[in-house]
């Protein structure tokens, strides 16, 4: 059950909070300078197997859309990054089917506050 406390938290201090907990040796508010352009994710993490990807934090009033997922997609492709993150409020259907697809992990607020 969630609590109030993580209810009124916003999104990124919520995705923040996560992190440190999960991936300590998270890199925060990270510029990668790609093959086309200068990228920036809100973290760059490292998992167990020593996969990096890419988190992007989205607070949102409105619903993401595919078009966010595939620029977090491109994002990831262009600094070589295994995968991509994206945190959001809500998600379109086809976006979370783009994600599911292309390797783009989708969380929402609410799958955040269940991790904690």
């Amino acid at each position: 059950m969630i609590n109030d406390k993580l209810r009124k938290m916003e999104l990124f201090s919520l995705v923040e909070m996560y992190f440190k907990q999960r991936f300590p040796g998270a890199s925060r508010s990270v510029d990668v300078r790609g093959t086309t352009r200068k990228w920036s994710f809100d973290f760059i993490v490292e998992n167990e197997d020593g996969a990096k990807f890419g988190v992007v934090v989205k607070d949102w009033a409105r619903t993401l859309g595919v078009n966010q997922v595939r620029q977090l997609q491109k994002a990831c492709q262009d600094v070589s990054l295994d995968g991509g993150v994206l945190i959001s409020n809500r998600f379109s259907p086809s976006a979370l089917q783009y994600g599911d697809r292309y390797g783009v992990s989708c969380f929402s607020k609410y799958d955040i506050m269940d991790k904690l």
